[in-house]
């Protein structure tokens, strides 16, 4: 009876309304607790891990579902900023053309760099639409009221130390050890591209500006590295998820190997539910 009211307890201070404010991962773990924790009843003791380990890997699946969202969602802004800026070079492109000082290979060379910005908008387009219905799936709400964040938070500067697990069984011992490992590499990986390669790619651009502002290169090497600058962007925002979706992991590696039960109660079929990732 104890862990009864353990696993109630738990349930009841997560669960809430759906929020005023943009939704953040929290939100939609305490949403989607309200819509999917069973009815108060009695709870079988013998049931009670199977239960908690399988809520527990379902808010899991949550937060990695939120975090796929918003990050699909940064990505796609990042590319309409950078098609934007190929259309108006295509216009100085073909009025260079016209005027006789752009060759019909140059002319090609930006028709290409476009039409590849445009095909990869589109499969960022149904990547934001997957996740995005994924997650207002998980969380039982119309993909219209969802209202997600632009972008991810910033990695911290520093990860978080190595979590104890002197006391644990061999097999938890290693699988939050695991976890620790992947975290340590996804943070180490963010933060390079967070304080070293995208700013100096941004550098880089400035730099290519102003030598083209002066008529020291043409629009074509300014072009090369704003597509650099693009590129290395969106390897940023991956990287930033990664980090998320590990340190997500670690959290509830942590939560089943040291307190499996306190965890709050699925409503029958929901998990079954989430392991369907969709409509």
């Amino acid at each position: 009876m104890r862990r009864h009211a353990i696993i109630l307890g738990f349930a009841l201070c997560l669960t809430g309304i759906a929020p005023a404010h943009a939704l953040t991962a929290d939100d939609a773990v305490r949403i989607a607790l309200r819509k999917h924790i069973a009815p108060t009843g009695p709870i079988h003791d013998a049931a009670e891990p199977d239960v908690a380990a399988a809520m527990t890997e379902f808010v899991e699946d949550v937060r990695g579902a939120w975090f796929r969202a918003v990050a699909a969602r940064q990505a796609l802004a990042l590319l309409d900023e950078v098609r934007e800026t190929l259309d108006l070079s295509a216009e100085f492109a073909q009025s260079l053309r016209d005027a006789g000082n752009l060759s019909a290979l140059d002319l090609m060379r930006h028709q290409v760099l476009q039409a590849e910005t445009t095909a990869g908008l589109a499969v960022l387009r149904a990547d934001l639409q997957i996740e995005q219905e994924r997650l207002a799936h998980l969380v039982g709400m119309a993909l219209s009221d969802l209202g997600l964040p632009d972008k991810l938070a910033d990695v911290p500067p520093s990860p978080a130390a190595a979590p104890p697990t002197a006391s644990l069984p061999p097999e938890a011992q290693w699988s939050v050890r695991t976890a620790h490992l992947k975290y340590l590499a996804a943070h180490e990986r963010a933060r390079a591209y967070a304080a070293t390669i995208v700013p100096l790619r941004r550098k880089i651009t400035e730099e290519t500006t102003l030598r083209f502002n002066g008529m020291l290169v043409d629009i074509f090497a300014l072009l090369a590295d704003v597509r650099e600058q693009a590129s290395a962007s969106l390897t940023a925002i991956e990287a930033e998820r990664d980090f998320w979706l590990a340190e997500n992991a670690l959290r509830y590696a942590e939560v089943v190997s040291h307190e499996p039960q306190a965890a709050p109660v699925l409503a029958p079929g929901a998990r079954s539910g989430a392991a369907g990732g969709g409509h």
